[in-house]
């Protein structure tokens, strides 16, 4: 866990009639499908792996990461589940530092599809043990010029972001560079 981690309960109380207040659960239910990571005051329980390492405690505004074309850095999620058919994109609020020369990088969102080993298949059950599937990777261009922008990801159409996930990773570009990481978002269809 993050040392100065900061848990937030929301409860609403709705006044109304009963139209009314199905109309705010549904507004609710919608704002509440998206699943998003902000970075303003902690990890949120990502991590990295590679040359990615970020600016140490405490956590202000947002995550300052540095990283290396080798080996290339990641910021991975933690553990969670989602069905590739309700997620058509994501979205990764960040700046890249400025780089002399340089007008574009490549960075990567990947994806890791659940398979036998995460216990969704049963032995037990007669199921052939199949190897597990491989990482969907989706490359997106960044802007090096060290202003916040919103870069967005599709991943519906790509032919094997199929069924369901578990696991969300951001490959950083192959370059030494600096990245301020805000938020990162599943945008729900």
């Amino acid at each position: 866990l993050d040392a100065d981690i900061d848990w937030t309960y929301r409860t609403w109380i709705v006044v109304g009639s009963v139209e009314e207040i199905r109309a705010f659960a549904v507004k609710k239910h919608q704002e509440l499908r998206r699943l998003s990571w902000r970075f303003d005051t902690d990890r949120a329980g990502w991590f990295y792996r590679g040359s990615a390492q970020d600016s140490g405690w405490p956590v202000r505004d947002d995550l300052k990461i540095r990283f290396a074309p080798a080996p290339r850095g990641d910021v991975v999620s933690p553990e969670f589940f989602w069905r590739a058919d309700e997620v058509p994109e994501v979205e990764v609020e960040a700046a890249f530092a400025k780089q002399e020369g340089v007008e574009t990088l490549k960075a990567e969102i990947i994806f890791t599809p659940v398979g036998p080993k995460d216990g969704w298949i049963e032995a037990a059950w007669g199921v052939e043990a199949k190897p597990p599937p491989p990482a969907i990777h989706v490359p997106f261009t960044v802007q090096p010029d060290g202003e916040m922008r919103v870069y967005r990801a599709r991943l519906q159409g790509h032919p094997a972001y199929i069924g369901p996930m578990r696991r969300l990773m951001l490959r950083l570009p192959s370059s030494d560079g600096q990245v301020r990481l805000k938020r990162i978002s599943l945008q729900r269809g």
